[in-house]
């Protein structure tokens, strides 16, 4: 936590939990620097050291290396994952709920806390996952709507407008 009892920033978040990973296996700033830069990414111990101090800001990049070189999901890096309930509050910058809910939106399968009405949910799904879950979803949402009886043109308009033209089926599913 930051002064005050202010939630801290989801830059010391990483910080905290990159220095807690590395020593929780043992690993040392200069083992950990080279596993870095084996994978091609030039990140020296002096600058791991000033990440994990507070000194250094980790941009995406540091991030993405630094957790391949952990073995562990750059998600792991973005929350404490020691709260012991799933309903404990924990945050990111902007962005505050229960453990599950900033798990299930740091992974990407629900969008933020707080964000759960429909069309929430759809602009999710339309951008912020990958093509083919996005196809899965859009089958789903089609299959929905066959069971409902809604016409052809009218579940593919809703689809579309939804999860993006790319992936709504057309009417000539509707059998």
């Amino acid at each position: 936590m930051g002064e005050n009892n202010e939630p801290a920033s989801t830059g010391q978040i990483a910080a905290d939990r990159l220095r807690s990973i590395r020593t929780g296996q043992q690993m040392s700033l200069r083992q950990l620097a080279e596993r870095v830069n084996a994978l091609g990414y030039p990140l020296s111990l002096a600058m791991i050291n000033r990440i994990e101090l507070g000194l250094r800001r980790m941009d995406v990049d540091d991030l993405t290396a630094l957790a391949a070189a952990l073995g562990v999901a750059p998600a792991a890096l973005l929350m404490d994952l020691d709260v012991r309930s799933q309903s404990d509050i924990v945050s990111a910058t902007g962005v505050q709920g229960d453990a599950e809910a900033m798990w299930d939106w740091l992974t990407g399968q629900k969008p933020p806390p707080g964000y759960d009405d429909d069309d929430e949910v759809f602009r999710h799904i339309r951008f912020g996952l990958p093509f083919w879950i996005r196809a899965g979803a859009a089958q789903m949402t089609w299959q929905d709507f066959l069971s409902a009886g809604v016409e052809p043109e009218e579940r593919a308009r809703w689809i579309a407008d939804r999860l993006g033209n790319d992936i709504a089926p057309g009417p000539e599913g509707a059998k």
